[in-house]
């Protein structure tokens, strides 16, 4: 948890860099996301039914905890 970064607030965050992507909401979930998995690729969104709309259903689907960042990594090809 990010304590000592003072963010305080409704956020929600998605970040894309060269090794993947991230996302994490505020500390009381004022901002909801979700994330998602389907064979090699993975997903962030406002909400799982922005994801199925993409690329139907998923293999597998959570809600991302709030103030908890989850972290997709590439594969090093």
């Amino acid at each position: 948890v990010y304590a000592g970064a003072l963010l305080n607030g409704p956020f929600a965050v998605i970040a894309g860099h060269n090794n993947g992507m991230v996302g994490l909401s505020d500390r009381l979930k004022l901002r909801p996301l979700a994330a998602a998995e389907k064979g090699s690729r993975a997903y962030i969104a406002s909400e799982e039914a922005a994801i199925w709309a993409v690329d139907g259903k998923p293999d597998t689907s959570w809600p991302i905890d709030a103030g908890k960042p989850v972290q997709f990594r590439l594969d090093a090809a």
